[in-house]
């Protein structure tokens, strides 16, 4: 019983500290777009010719649906992707919309 009580005290001190630490205390400020500001965003991919083309066709359709966005394109080959995504990473320069698989 006693033994109870006492993780229940414990768990109750803990859960402010948890909750506190996990809203992420940053100054960063938040502020609303108005609809005449365009985003940008970058999107990077791997394929062949073939599917570049495919891809540069469905990302002028989604900038023609939607005229606030901008998509800037990065694509390569196969062949280096992976080193040059692992180094945009872990310079935190990788594109918004990546395809890794």
């Amino acid at each position: 019983m006693k033994n109870r009580f006492w993780k229940r005290v414990l768990a109750g001190m803990l859960c402010p500290g948890v909750e506190i630490g996990s809203t992420g205390c940053t100054k960063k400020e938040i502020s609303l777009m108005t609809a005449e500001e365009k985003t940008d965003i970058s999107f990077s991919w791997w394929g062949t010719d073939t599917r570049h083309d495919y891809t540069m066709a469905a990302i002028a359709k989604f900038e023609k649906l939607h005229p606030d966005i901008d998509v800037h394109l990065q694509y390569t080959e196969f062949s280096g992707y992976d080193k040059k995504t692992a180094i945009q990473m872990a310079a935190h320069t990788e594109s918004d919309v990546m395809q890794i698989n």
